[in-house]
Parts: structure tokens; C-alpha cells; sequence
């Protein structure tokens, strides 16, 4: 990486207790995990960022960079070992980051994430997919693409939420021409497939995937096919921003796959 590079992040570490690394989706930012952050850090450490392209990170050419500098600001923070929870395309990331640095991670919870696209025609259909929406933002004023993205059916639930005001203004700190390049280096056409790394998986895997959103319904099941490790769990009446639907199934996820592991000897 650019040694000049940084991640954008926000972190709070009790003695002893290894933190929760929490990754975003696509439009995010690291504020983005406040609600959950309220009602667990009497009890947990954690760590959030800015993925590249959102908030104050600047963009990368790749996943593979994307994951260096995750790394590189784990060791900047002296981290050698941390929980990891990831939504959407930060789910993606955070599976990247889990099957190829394996040794910085204890357990992990995926949220509404998939191993990418098993074929290399889909990946070459989604990025000229990914391209036409990255025109979009590039052009349109940000206000104009998120009410286009958010009428999709894949956010029914989410709009209807009290707080999705809030989670609007937030949105609109991001810049258009940056979400647009973080698309056409993160999006799902350009990830590599994890599907024939996923049988090398070590770790234990929670995948939380919404009642109504059955395409990520699919792939979970198929995904726990190829690695015992990998486990999930349909949380009802919840399309794809389970985080935000149901946040009393997340926290139940929290409780059970990141035990608190007191190490007094320990700095953080």
C-alpha cells in the first residue's frame, strides 16, 4: 500500500477485551453502527471505518488493497487478533480478509454478504452493471441515485424504519464521484470469487441473512454446503439491512460468536 494511504476509523478499546472490527455496506459510513455500538460498549471493544471510497477513506484499485489496508491499520493499532462483523459489501470484504488473513481473526458474523460470483461471465455482467450505476453517481446530484437505490424492493423494510432519516443524512456525506470508483474497485463484478476458498475456511462463520431477501437466503445455504465452519441463521420479517431491521437478532449474534475474552496482561 501507499505508505501515505489511511483509513478513516473510530475505536474504543477496554483492557483486556479484543475488539469487534465492524465493516460497512455500499453507501455507509463507520457512524453507521452507532445503534449497535450503544448497546454493547459497556461490554466490548471496537473498531469502525470508513471502507474506501465512504466517509473520510480515500479509495483503493482493488479488494485485495482494500484488505492490506485493513490489515495495516490493525497493526497501526496493534491488534494482532480481533472479532469481525461485516454487512453487504463490507461482508464481502470482511470474507476476503477471513479466508486469506485468517490468523487476525477470531470468529466472524456475515451480514447479507457472499463469496462473489462463481463465473467469469456474471462478473463481466455485473461490472458493466456496476459501471452504469457508477455513471449514475458520477452525474446525477447523490439525493437523485439514493432515492433510485432505496425504491429498490431489497430496502422495503429498511425505508420504513423510524430512524431512516438519519440514516439518509448520513449518506449524504459521502461523495458521488468517490462511491463511484469504490464501485468499480469493490463492487461485486470486480471481487475475485471466494467460492473455492471456501472449503479452506478455519474459522467459524455466522451468516444472518434476511426472511425476504431470498437470493442472500440462497447463498448462505449454499455456502454452509461447502465449509461446516460456516453456519446461518433467516431472521424473520427482515429483508437486507438486518443491522438496522432487527437489531435484537444482531446483538443476540454479537453475544453468542464474540465471547468476551477478558486478558488482563493485555494492553487493549
Amino acid at each position: 500500500m501507499n505508505p501515505d494511504y489511511s483509513v478513516n476509523y473510530r475505536c474504543h478499546l477496554k483492557k483486556g477485551v479484543r475488539p469487534i472490527l465492524f465493516l460497512h455496506g455500499f453507501l455507509g459510513i463507520l457512524e453507521d453502527w452507532e445503534g449497535i455500538i450503544e448497546s454493547i460498549k459497556d461490554h466490548y471493544s471496537y473498531l469502525t471505518i470508513d471502507l474506501p471510497g465512504h466517509g473520510k477513506t480515500a479509495n483503493v484499485n482493488s479488494m485485495q488493497e482494500a484488505a492490506e489496508a485493513v490489515i495495516e491499520l490493525l497493526d497501526e493499532l496493534d491488534l494482532d487478533k480481533v472479532y469481525l462483523y461485516g454487512y453487504s459489501m463490507g461482508g464481502r470484504l470482511a470474507l476476503y480478509l477471513s479466508l486469506h488473513y485468517t490468523h487476525r481473526f477470531i470468529s466472524v458474523i456475515l451480514e447479507s454478504a457472499s463469496p462473489g460470483l462463481k463465473t467469469a461471465k456474471e462478473r463481466k455482467n455485473r461490472i458493466t452493471h456496476d459501471g452504469i450505476l457508477a455513471d449514475k453517481l458520477e452525474k446525477e446530484p447523490l439525493e437523485q441515485f439514493l432515492s433510485f437505490w432505496y425504491a429498490q424492493p431489497l430496502f422495503k423494510i429498511m425505508i420504513k424504519q423510524s430512524d431512516f432519516q438519519r440514516i439518509y443524512q448520513r449518506r449524504i456525506k459521502n461523495s458521488g464521484v468517490s462511491l463511484a470508483q469504490s464501485l468499480r474497485s469493490l463492487g461485486t463484478g470486480k471481487q475475485p470469487s471466494l467460492w473455492g476458498k471456501l472449503s479452506e475456511n478455519k474459522l467459524q462463520i455466522q451468516l444472518l441473512v434476511g426472511e425476504y431477501d431470498l437470493k442472500f437466503v440462497n447463498i448462505a445455504q449454499d455456502m454452509c454446503l461447502i465449509n461446516k465452519n460456516i453456519v446461518y441463521k433467516v431472521v424473520e420479517k427482515s429483508g437486507h439491512t438486518i443491522y438496522i431491521e432487527n437489531q435484537k437478532v444482531v446483538l443476540e449474534a454479537i453475544e453468542k460468536n464474540f465471547i468476551i475474552d477478558r486478558r488482563e496482561n493485555e494492553s487493549f
